[in-house]
C-alpha cells in the first residue's frame, strides 16, 4: 500500500485503491482486525473499539456496546487518514503471522548436494567430503538418511531440518561406489502434522548445483485382524 504520508488529502481516487487494497488483504486473511482506536487522537467521540468491516466499512462500538457501520470512503479525511494508518500496520502484522503460520505446516521441500570444503571434487570416502541438505518448505523432523554402495547402506539421522536451515552430512565413511557420478540418496522424514513423506533420487556427485529430492506422502497401513 506504500507509504501512508498526508493521507488526509488523497484524492477519491487514491482513497478508492487503498480500500480495495485493504479489502483484498482483509478478504485473504479471513480474520477480525481490531483498530486501536486510542492512538486515533481522540478524533472520534463515544468510540470504545473499531473494526474493519467488510466491504470496505468501519464498525464502531459505542461505551453502551452498540455498533454503527460506516462506508471508509464517506468518512472525514482525519478519520480516513487514521483508520487506513491503523489498518495498515495491523494488517501486516496479521499477514506476517498467517505467512509463517502456513509455512510452518507446508511439506518439506529439501534439496541436496556433495560439497567440498576445498572446492574441489577430491573423492568420495575422502575427509573434506560432505552432502548438504537444505529445506525451502515446512519444517522437517525425524529426517533420516540413507547412501547406498556396493558393500552396505550409510544411515544418517534422525535429524532436524527447518524452513530455510542447511545441514552438511561427513562422507567420509562412504566408499565402493557403483557410480563415480551419481550417489544413491534415500530419505525419510515427517513434518509438523506427523505425516511420513519418503524420497529417493541419484545425486549427481560433480554437480555443484542443488538437485531437489522429490517426496511423497507415505500413506499409513493398518494390520488386518
Amino acid at each position: 500500500m506504500g507509504e501512508l504520508i498526508d493521507l488526509a488529502e488523497v484524492e477519491s481516487k487514491q482513497r478508492r485503491e487503498l480500500i480495495q487494497a485493504i479489502g483484498v488483504i482483509h478478504a485473504w486473511l479471513g480474520q477480525q482486525i481490531r483498530l486501536e482506536v486510542r492512538r486515533w487522537g481522540g478524533i472520534l467521540k463515544d468510540v470504545s473499539a473499531a473494526y474493519l468491516g467488510q466491504e470496505g466499512t468501519l464498525v464502531t462500538l459505542d461505551w453502551r456496546g452498540n455498533a454503527t457501520t460506516r462506508a471508509l470512503e464517506q468518512l472525514d479525511p482525519r478519520i480516513f487518514s487514521a483508520v487506513v494508518q491503523d489498518a495498515a500496520s495491523r494488517l501486516l502484522t496479521s499477514v506476517s503471522a498467517k505467512v509463517t503460520e502456513t509455512n510452518k505446516w507446508r511439506k518439506p521441500e529439501i534439496k541436496a548436494r556433495v560439497k567440498s570444503d576445498e572446492g574441489g571434487f577430491l573423492g568420495i570416502g575422502r575427509h573434506l567430503y560432505s552432502l548438504s541438505l537444505a529445506n525451502s518448505g515446512g519444517s522437517s523432523r525425524d529426517l533420516r538418511v540413507s547412501l547406498r554402495t556396493t558393500q552396505r547402506a550409510h544411515g544418517y539421522g534422525p535429524l532436524r531440518l527447518r524452513r530455510d536451515g542447511e545441514v552438511a552430512l561427513d562422507l567420509r565413511r562412504v566408499t565402493e561406489l557403483e557410480s563415480t557420478d551419481r550417489l544413491p540418496v534415500e530419505i525419510n522424514c515427517k513434518d509438523v502434522g506427523q505425516k511420513h513423506f519418503h524420497g529417493a533420487v541419484k545425486l549427481r556427485i560433480k554437480s555443484r548445483g542443488w538437485q531437489k529430492i522429490p517426496l511423497s506422502e507415505v500413506q499409513p497401513t493398518w494390520n488386518a485382524r
